[in-house]
């Protein structure tokens, strides 16, 4: 098995955390693999191989991400379409997304064993369009939200198909995968979904209306959203909590099901309510200082 390493060395006990969970893997027999950027700072780790982390990729088995959510989503994101296994470890504070903590990295052992289950999570292909000229395309594991600047008000028609559905008075308009279902989607009135189920939610940000509320959606919908540009002006849309990109007069924005699932790797037997009740309902963990 050969395991690549994606990291955030800016988060607390990172480089610890990578440093203990290669060489776990490395005394079993697995091969650990190095973006070339890491040379210097993982010198002591014996028979590492280190290139370029596309090209490392294409014969990678695992991708092993020690981070935060945000950390994740970004991995997520660097795996393309690749089949390539995806295995979280928190170093952030919630880490919803990671399958191990940092106290539990001897189960990397179960890793190497072949003893863990896969679930694939679905993501989300987003296009900004203007006519019929697509004017930026991404793909999300959690969510994409169409708003104003500043959270100011704005009044959005959503169609789904060729059918609309909604025309709402909102800050703004989000839609979530079921992944993202425990993240911005959550906060924002939305309700829990197992992240292997396969549908689209759509949720109003802080909606001027008694009776707007969120929908389930079928995955193989395709949903445009339309800004109501006669009134209001800087339109944002941000995808994965990324840095806005504004929408010019005119422009939409249609979100489907993608092609691309990412396949996490699972070692622990908890369940998904396992996680919500250890990581929503409980206090977030916090660190010394």
């Amino acid at each position: 098995m050969k395991a690549l390493f994606y990291h955030d060395l800016h988060k607390n006990n990172a480089y610890e955390c990578i440093k203990q969970a290669a060489e776990i893997l490395s005394g079993c027999g697995v091969e650990i693999m190095f973006d070339e950027s890491c040379i210097a700072a993982f010198a002591s780790i014996e028979k590492a191989i280190y290139g370029k982390y596309d090209e490392l990729l294409k014969t990678a088995d695992v991708v092993i991400a020690a981070g935060g959510d945000g950390t994740m989503m970004r991995c997520a994101k660097s795996l393309g379409s690749s089949r390539v296994l995806m295995l979280g470890i928190n170093t952030g504070r919630l880490g919803f997304l990671a399958s191990l903590e940092q106290s539990e990295l001897f189960m990397l052992e179960k890793l190497a064993l072949g003893e863990y289950a896969v679930n694939e999570h679905m993501m989300l292909d987003v296009k900004l369009c203007s006519s019929d000229t697509v004017k930026l395309s991404d793909s999300v594991l959690n969510e994409v939200v169409v708003s104003r600047a500043a959270s100011h008000m704005c009044d959005f028609k959503i169609w789904v198909d060729d059918t609309l559905v909604s025309e709402t008075r909102a800050d703004g308009v989000m839609l979530s995968t079921p992944t993202g279902s425990t993240a911005y989607a959550l906060s924002a009135g939305g309700p829990l979904i197992e992240p292997y189920l396969e549908c689209i939610e759509f949720i109003p940000i802080c909606s001027h209306s008694l009776f707007s509320r969120p929908m389930l959606l079928s995955p193989h919908r395709c949903i445009k959203i339309m800004p109501d540009y006669s009134r209001y002006d800087k339109i944002e849309i941000s995808c994965d909590g990324k840095k806005p990109v504004a929408l010019m007069h005119n422009d939409y924005v249609t979100v489907q099901m993608s092609d691309k699932k990412i396949r996490f790797v699972e070692i622990k037997n908890d369940s998904f309510f396992d996680s919500v009740n250890k990581k929503l309902i409980k206090p977030l963990k916090t660190y010394e200082k």
